[in-house]
């Protein structure tokens, strides 16, 4: 007679060790923690693609990207807008315009200038590219292959000014326009 016998059935083990369980059980777990960690190294190398290249050593060839160009449209709440002066852009360069107090639509007639942040109802056409600014900001940038030539270039745009109550064109120099600088042709 065993002892398992006089242990009463609501005491005794369920599942009996068999022998080898262990062995299969440990195999499982292994598997198991190896799937695990490849699955996360998996996850962390993909996170990490996104992450931006290291900087390049200060040696480098390559030409330092131009810093954004700034232009700010906010003049009074309740008055016409600001005269905007021609501003200076390079190719390959970005032109945040700024607009914190009245909401404006922009219209630039030129495909040579892309979508680059903020803004909103953007519409690219073929030969032009327009957004809205609502109390905020939009970026655009000029494109690198803007038609090379001796002369400075000029890009003029329109600008709408809507202050909550009445709606204003552009003053001054208007239109207000973009200046390229000479690209001497190769």
């Amino acid at each position: 007679m065993t002892i398992r016998r006089h242990i009463a059935p609501d005491l005794q083990d369920p599942h009996p060790r068999k022998p080898g369980r262990g062995r299969h059980q440990a195999t499982w777990f292994v598997v198991l923690a190896v799937a695990l960690s490849v699955g996360l190294l998996g996850t962390t190398l993909a996170c990490r693609a996104d992450d931006p290249a290291p900087s390049k050593p200060a040696n480098a060839t390559e030409k330092d990207p131009l810093p954004d160009v700034q232009l700010d449209l906010d003049g009074p709440e309740d008055g016409p807008p600001p005269v905007v002066a021609p501003i200076t852009i390079h190719r390959g360069q970005v032109v945040q315009i700024n607009s914190r107090s009245n909401t404006v639509w922009i219209v630039i007639p030129s495909h040579y200038f892309a979508e680059a942040g903020g803004g909103s109802d953007w519409a690219i056409g073929e030969e032009m590219i327009a957004f809205k600014i609502d109390r905020g900001f939009a970026r655009v940038k000029l494109s690198e292959d803007f038609p090379a030539s001796n002369e400075e270039q000029s890009v003029f745009f329109s600008i709408l000014y809507f202050n909550g109550q009445t709606y204003f064109y552009q003053q001054g120099e208007s239109p207000p326009r973009m200046i390229i600088p000479p690209s001497p042709l190769s």
